[in-house]
């Protein structure tokens, strides 16, 4: 039997698609928007508001300017597969890139899980030795103050921008490892960038194309508030490791329970993906390539066998757990290690003073 290649079957997957959303979704339920349906059915539907895409050229699950419905409806389904598909491939090929990088750069696979994260930097900045509660609430504090402030304001957000850059530069870490982690914000910036073109509302000519000039107010607000609450979070990341974050919650009075499954979902996702990785070595091993479909009962059984180890490996450090004696909350290790409970006055005014400064901008914002 002959097998099916990987590119031949991501072309017949798009070509399926394709004539799902080109054709099929003609036969469709004629509510496609299940909220707006069920607004009208339970009686508040009329109080519904325009909102910037309506009136946009696939606004209402068709193509403006065509009066055929069949036609109309078809076009618009076909190009959202394209769109679709486009960021869905792009962003796995960068994911794959990365990966790959990754793995060549460290010249194997470790057999041991590690205890840190990849997202964090090693350093003794003053930033990395606040405690963990007092950053949290300062980014929390930060990111409130950015999206409170009015769009209009650029100097305002020029300002955050500035503050942020100063933080990075009292955490020592390289800028290129911070540009490296934005990829994050990769599906905001593409969502931003069709805003324009999409929204409704009086236009502009910027050379050649008319964008809407609410849609424009609305992807700059987007891209400025979201990449510096990206930014404000990577720098959490950077300079705090993820063991740090799970008892600054619980010092910040998280239940302790949701911050028990963040800790064990931190510990054990390395180990299982560890697992996994030699697994695959194992099987490319033994002359093993997934290359076709043909290769998918191999993979299947491998997930399963990775589910089962997990379920047990889950049991046994349960039982671990209660034979040490564990009734439901675990011993804080800084605690028991001697450290103190909590942040000093001095550490607390150290963290408030990014909030602080872009509160008073933000009052500056909305006063003058």
């Amino acid at each position: 039997m002959r097998q099916l290649s990987t590119r031949r079957l991501v072309a017949v997957g798009l070509l399926v698609a394709l004539f799902l959303g080109g054709v099929v979704s003609f036969y469709a339920s004629r509510h496609p928007d299940g909220l707006s349906y069920v607004a009208h059915q339970v009686g508040f539907g009329a109080t519904a508001r325009p909102h910037l895409s309506d009136g946009s050229p696939f606004a209402g699950y068709s193509t403006k300017g065509i009066s055929n419905h069949r036609l109309s409806g078809g076009i618009a389904g076909v190009l959202g597969v394209v769109v679709v598909g486009s960021l869905g491939g792009g962003l796995a090929w960068a994911l794959r890139r990365r990966g790959s990088a990754s793995t060549s750069t460290r010249g194997g696979v470790s057999v041991g899980a590690g205890h840190g994260h990849h997202l964090h930097y090693h350093g003794h900045s003053p930033i990395h030795r606040l405690p963990a509660q007092t950053k949290l609430v300062a980014l929390v504090a930060f990111v409130v103050v950015v999206v409170a402030t009015p769009r209009e304001r650029f100097w305002a957000f020029a300002t955050y921008a500035a503050l942020l850059v100063a933080v990075v530069a009292l955490t020592r870490v390289p800028p290129t490892y911070l540009v490296k982690r934005m990829v994050v914000e990769v599906p905001f910036v593409v969502f931003a960038l069709l805003m324009p073109f999409i929204a409704t509302g009086p236009r502009l000519m910027v050379g050649p194309l008319a964008v809407s000039q609410a849609g424009v107010w609305a992807a700059w607000g987007l891209l400025a508030k979201g990449t510096l609450g990206v930014v404000a979070s990577l720098v959490l990341g950077m300079t705090t490791e993820p063991r740090d974050l799970l008892r600054g919650l619980e010092r910040l009075h998280l239940p302790h329970q949701l911050v028990q499954i963040m800790g064990f979902m931190v510990r054990y996702l390395e180990v299982v993906t560890g697992e996994l990785q030699r697994m695959r070595i194992a099987r490319e091993s033994r002359g093993f390539r997934a290359r076709s479909l043909g290769s998918w009962p191999a993979l299947a059984s491998t997930i399963g066998a990775l589910f089962i180890r997990s379920f047990e490996r889950g049991e046994r450090i349960h039982l671990a757990m209660l034979s040490r004696g564990y009734t439901g909350r675990l011993p804080d290790p800084g605690t028991a290690a001697g450290a103190p409970a909590g942040a000093t006055a001095t550490q607390w005014s150290q963290a408030g003073i990014l909030p602080a400064v872009a509160l008073v901008t933000l009052l500056v914002a909305v006063t003058r």
